[in-house]
């Protein structure tokens, strides 16, 4: 979001000296990101959420003022044309070349696993001792800690200074406790259809 497009990124790192590598977050299919991936000049790791818990989160940005995704009017059609598109999006994207699928489940529950599968994937090296205590710092409880701090400790673009997360991004709550009873029940009855539209039995994305 800080960048009008990743070519601009591209440009910064390959044209920076002294720098061999970046890290970009970006949540769409994108050529100047795929056209590195075939060529293995990137490598791109995708967290991969439940459907269910995709929508839950969704619905709760739909109905958050302060998200660039509130629409007072929203209803379940919007959440499943958002479904839809979530699972060809996806697809499309675990199957460029260099790229890794994470469950979101390990990186909440395993997060030290998820820090080695990551390193390995990325040809790092480390230490023990160190995926260990990355394992502690970047949990959820550690997380949300972090995206309550102080505004003072922001760097230039408004974001956390260490965690680069935004303030208040990790909400203290699961997106489901916000859904009302209808919704929550509507949002499985939803996924419960896609099964046969490229959801496994237990409400993944399926893999091509």
């Amino acid at each position: 979001g800080d960048l009008a497009t990743p070519d601009k990124f591209f440009e910064a790192v390959e044209e920076a000296n002294g720098v061999e590598a970046g890290v970009l977050k970006i949540h769409r299919c994108h050529e100047a990101v795929n056209k590195r991936l075939r060529e293995g000049r990137a490598k791109a790791i995708l967290t991969h959420r439940s459907m269910k818990e995709t929508c839950y989160s969704y619905w709760r940005m739909l109905k958050n003022q302060a998200s660039p995704f509130f629409n007072a009017n929203a209803d379940l059609a919007c959440v499943r044309e958002f479904a839809l598109t979530e699972i060809r999006e996806f697809q499309a994207k675990a199957k460029q070349a260099n790229t890794l699928v994470i469950r979101e489940e390990q990186i909440r529950h395993q997060t030290t696993h998820a820090v080695t599968n990551t390193t390995e994937f990325l040809e790092a090296t480390i230490i023990r001792e160190s995926a260990e205590y990355l394992g502690r710092y970047l949990s959820i409880p550690r997380m949300r800690e972090s995206s309550q701090g102080r505004k003072e400790t922001s760097n230039s673009t408004g974001h956390e200074a260490v965690t680069y997360l935004h303030h208040d991004h990790i909400a203290l709550t699961n997106s489901a406790d916000e859904c009302e009873e209808e919704i929550k029940e509507q949002i499985e009855s939803l996924v419960a259809e896609l099964q046969d539209t490229g959801l496994d039995s237990e409400g993944y994305i399926m893999l091509e």
